[in-house]
This record gives structure tokens, sequence and C-alpha cells, in this order.
């Protein structure tokens, strides 16, 4: 006699919980293996984005009739060449700005003293530094009991330098051997071609229409990522070297150095920019001395790095990214604390890559409207 059928489960609302929780915990383990494994993922992800950048340049190679590899390996040369001549042409400005870093130190003590006030007559911050003190003491008197006096701890005070120094030592070795993955993994990438482009299309699924859609996604992605990678490269060398003449314009030392710097933090969206003004405007004040020059020198940054933000960078990019300003904003809080400054750089392409995803997949639909500028 034949078993009796089972009844189908019937989808209910304790069924749509289990699926929720079961997906909120898969995010949850997505994130810490991303946050614990990061040695790991970062180099990965650095070398996907440089691996887009260059794409069109071995392609064009590849149009000459040159072998792929070789076309790659060209391209990265020049590319890592051309890093080392720019380091090596900087190299007088940069040791010149760091054997003016103990003379920095004592005109930031200088103005620090300035904004505290002479001894006799105190600025604000020591007097909220002596309300803090006295709120301190206060709270000491309540906690601790007159039966059990508090112990006094005797810590070591010293500067253990042997021990900065050998740790510095290894993140510099870790960074290093980190580098030489990125080249290799970026060598590697630019060889295959599209290769994982028609993989991606051969388990996308059976139908024409699914490998259609996979296919027209990935294209997508391909050109967003890559139009976006170029535009902010060429943004932030304008914003170096408009930043460097207006530097040199004012008589600041070591102006293509800290042109460099402003360029560098000018491709972290938001933060950057404002980071580089900030950084100038201090170079400037403890330089001269002077407020009015500090602020002239700031607005100029300013300027400088507005004019790309609201009208150069709009007028390349247009609407590529077709994300908003809030999950934009939210994905740079949320990838730094993740990896850190690496994070804040991958962040605006990797929200890319995940809104166009989002798209065309069914059940992700919701979060790409989510993400959506409309």
């Amino acid at each position: 006699m034949p078993p009796p059928e089972q009844a189908p489960e019937i989808a209910g609302p304790s069924h749509a919980r289990r699926n929720t929780a079961l997906t909120l915990l898969s995010i949850l383990a997505i994130i810490f293996l991303l946050r614990y494994a990061q040695a790991v993922f970062v180099p990965i992800a650095l070398a996907v984005l440089i691996s887009f950048a260059l794409n069109p340049f071995v392609t064009l190679l590849c149009r000459l009739r040159v072998p792929r590899a070789l076309s790659a390996a060209i391209v990265l040369l020049v590319v890592l060449m051309g890093t080392g001549y720019g380091v090596y042409a900087l190299r007088h400005q940069a040791l010149e700005a760091v054997e003016n870093l103990p003379d920095v130190a004592r005109e930031l003590r200088r103005q620090i003293r300035q904004v505290r006030g002479t001894p006799g007559n105190a600025g604000p911050i020591e007097k909220i530094r002596e309300a803090a003190s006295e709120i301190e003491k206060a709270a000491d008197e309540v906690a601790v009991s007159p039966e059990k006096p508090r112990a006094v701890a005797v810590q070591d005070s010293g500067l253990r330098v042997d021990e900065y120094l050998r740790a510095g030592s290894m993140r510099l070795i870790a960074v290093l051997s980190q580098g030489v993955m990125v080249v290799f993994l970026v060598f590697f990438l630019l060889s295959s071609g599209d290769l994982f482009k028609r993989k991606f299309v051969r388990l996308s699924g059976n139908s024409i229409s699914e490998k259609r859609v996979t296919l027209e996604g990935l294209n997508e992605i391909n050109a967003q990522v890559q139009r976006f990678l170029l535009t902010r490269i060429f943004t932030s060398a304008l914003v170096g070297v408009a930043t460097a003449v207006a530097l040199w314009a004012f008589g600041v030392r070591q102006p293509a150095f800290w042109g460099l710097a402003a360029g560098v933090f000018n491709s972290i969206p938001y933060v950057g920019p404002f980071i580089a003004t900030v950084g100038v405007a201090i170079v400037a004040l403890l330089q001269f001395g002077a407020v009015s020059t500090a602020l002239a020198v700031g607005g100029t940054a300013m300027l400088i790095t507005g004019l790309e933000g609201f009208l150069l960078t709009p007028a390349l990019m247009g609407k590529i990214a077709r994300i908003n300003g809030v999950s934009m904003f939210v994905s740079l809080i949320f990838w730094s604390w993740l990896w850190g400054a690496i994070g804040m750089v991958v962040a605006i392409p990797i929200m890319m890559v995940v809104k166009s995803a989002c798209d065309r997949i069914e059940g992700l639909q919701p979060i790409g409207e989510l993400l959506g500028e409309r």
C-alpha cells in the first residue's frame, strides 16, 4: 500500500519570517567575512577596479594586432614606470616636507598657545579643560567610598620607539606584499579578457533570454565602472595640477607634493575635497602665520574642487551612477568602516555594481529602487 501523500507546505507568516531571518543572517555573515578577511578581499577589489580602468587601453592595443598578454604587460609596465617616475621626481619635495615636520610641530604648538591664551588670560579651550577637570574631580569624589581608598596605578609613559619601528616595518612589508599581489592579479585579469564574462553568461541559464539579460547587465556594469574610474582619474589629476599651480602662485613650499596630495584625496567622494581644502589651509597658516593668507589658499582650493565637483564631473559623467546622494553617503560610511580608506575609494564603484545587479534580479528590485536617484 503506497504511503499517503503529504500535504504541500503552505506559505504563511511563519514561513516568511523564517526566510527573512535567514536572509538577515546571510547578510551579517557576508559582512563579517568581508571584514575578517579584508586582507584577501581588498587586493581583489583594487585589482578588479584597476583592471576596469586599464582594459580600454589593452583593448586598443589588441585592435592593433598585439597579443592580449603582451598588451596587458605593456600597459601595466607603462603605468608602473609612470608612477615610479612621478615618485622619483617628487622625492625632493617629499623629503623636504618630512624634514620640515619638526618646525611645523613647533609652529602648531605656538598657534595652539595663542588660541588657548596667555596664563593670566585663559582662552576658551583652557576654560573648557578646567571645567572638565573639575567635573572629573567631583565624579571621583562621588564614586570612591572613604572606607576603600582609590588605588593609584603607575603606568609607564615612556615611548617604546623600537616597538613602533618594528610595527611600522611589518605594516610596510604587508602593504608591499599586497601591492605585488595586486599587480599580478591585474595582469591576469587583463590577460583573460572577456573569459569570465563568457563564464557568467554560460552559468546564467539555459534560455537565450536569460543569457541576453546577463550579457546586457555585464556590459552595462563594465561601461559604467570604466567611465566612472576614467573620469575620476582625469578629474583628480586636473585638481592636483590646478592646486599645485595655485599653491606655487601663493608661494607655498612644496607645491607639487601638496598638489599631488590634493589630487589623491579628491578621489574620495565628499570627504576627500574637504580634507584637501583644510590641509592646504593649515599648511599655508603654518608657513605664513597669517589667517588671511590661509583663508585665501583654502578658499582657492575649495574653488578648484567645487568647480570640479559641481561642473566638470557632472558634465563628463552625466547620470551614469544613477544612485541618490543619501545612498552614496551611507555607502561611504559603511565601506570606510569595513575597509578603512580603501573602502571609501571603492565604495561608489561597488554600489554601482550592486545597483545594476539589483535592477535585473527580480527579488532584489526593491533594493535597486531604494538606491535609485528617482
